[in-house]
């Protein structure tokens, strides 16, 4: 047997599965970015106050449980990762972004342990759900 919907309600259950979906998304990349987030400060940095951006990816890359290694089908790359990050802010409220970095072996472009160790408030909210 087969009844007619009537009225709005089938336009208001679309409005709202595309609603659902689309904050799904957006909640995906959010966690996305909280697990680069402590990954970086759990099994990259461990107390080191900077590091070039070729030593972090191998790190990252290299943790067998985490999406960094296959994302796509490609390793994560210093430009992936750069766009993960700039979604942050810095404790100075400014976008994390990859900057010069001393070291012995010369001045790569690298991350400073203190331009992710952010609130906690801020670091679970990228910088466009805050901006909304």
């Amino acid at each position: 047997m087969r009844t007619a919907v009537e009225g709005t309600w089938p336009e208001r259950a679309r409005a709202a599965c595309v609603e659902l979906v689309t904050a799904a998304k957006e909640d995906d990349k959010a966690s996305l970015g909280i697990r680069l987030l402590t990954d970086l400060r759990d099994a990259v940095f461990c107390g080191a106050d900077r590091m070039p951006t070729a030593v972090i990816l191998e790190c990252l890359n290299g943790i067998e449980d985490a999406p960094w290694g296959g994302t796509g089908g490609k390793p994560l790359t210093s430009r992936g990762l750069s766009r993960m990050l700039g979604e942050y802010v810095t404790g100075a409220n400014k976008p994390i972004k990859p900057r010069p970095i001393r070291t012995t072996a010369g001045v790569p472009r690298g991350y400073y342990a203190d331009d992710l160790a952010i609130p906690a408030e801020t670091a679970t909210t990228p910088i466009t759900a805050r901006s909304a």
